[in-house]
């Protein structure tokens, strides 16, 4: 499930990635884009793959994502609540369902975000996997945590670790709470199952045309849009460690056939 603003530019790709780790559908909330998003998605609700609504409301994140809570308590199991910039993965292979297959006891599932830079692009890549492959270390921010959790047991919904009535569990194993960060470690990143690539900045052009000029979604922070500041600020320290794990996956991924082609690869 993901709420949006014009994001047509990856909104294939993302849709893609997750079809390769096994996602099954997808709930995809528009939020006042003036992209052609319609297009891109077409096929994808062709095929059956894509529930989409809207919601003309500023600030509704999490507002709008509760909505749909009792329509996704009966139609799945299993429910993440992922940004358009958001990754998931097995940096192992397999599929995600694999992981929440051995975690059946648990109500979510959390896994770690890791923060990717620029790669010093001024200008859009055609692929966000491929074009973006530098981070920060694991330990150069707080970690914050993504769910996949059970929609019938969920409290109180959250974009990160919603509240949940059973216990949850983070993708290395260990025992987890309500917290919504984790102080991780590059060294412990192989005990996870689970990771969450974090395209937060993407090129120079990208976020100073979208990012600066697009209000936040969340109710937390709704009306604020981020400034190059924060690009300025952080772009160098999520540059630091290549990590192509996600990209390789994918790469040795494209020999097979897909449930949907791919529109983005190849686009200028």
């Amino acid at each position: 499930m993901a709420i949006f603003r014009n994001e047509a530019h990856v909104l294939a790709e993302w849709l893609d990635h997750y079809v390769q780790f096994g996602v099954e559908h997808f709930y995809l909330i528009n939020n006042r884009s003036d992209d052609h998003f319609e297009s891109v998605l077409a096929p994808y609700q062709t095929a059956g793959l894509v529930d989409l609504f809207d919601c003309d409301e500023e600030g509704r994140q999490n507002g709008a994502y509760a909505a749909l809570l009792p329509l996704l308590a009966r139609e799945t199991r299993w429910i993440g609540v992922f940004d358009l910039d958001e990754f998931i993965y097995p940096p192992a292979g397999g599929a995600i369902g694999d992981v929440l297959a051995r975690c059946s006891a648990y109500d979510a599932v959390l896994c770690p975000w890791l923060s990717f830079g620029s790669n010093g692009h001024l200008d859009q890549p055609p692929s966000v996997v491929d074009g973006f492959t530098r981070r920060g270390r694991a330990g150069v921010s707080r970690a914050f945590l993504k769910a996949i959790s059970k929609p019938a047991s969920i409290q109180e919904i959250s974009q990160h670790n919603p509240i949940t009535r059973g216990p949850k569990v983070l993708s290395s194993g260990d025992r987890h709470g309500d917290e919504l960060f984790l102080n991780l470690r590059e060294r412990d990143l192989t005990r996870f199952s689970l990771v969450n690539n974090h395209y937060r900045l993407q090129s120079r052009s990208y976020f100073r045309a979208v990012k600066t000029g697009r209000p936040e979604v969340n109710e937390a922070v709704a009306g604020a849009c981020k400034a190059m500041k924060f690009f300025d600020e952080n772009d160098a320290g999520w540059n630091e460690v290549v990590d192509t794990r996600l990209a390789d996956l994918r790469r040795a991924h494209l020999t097979r056939d897909m449930a949907i082609p791919e529109p983005w690869r190849g686009k200028a």
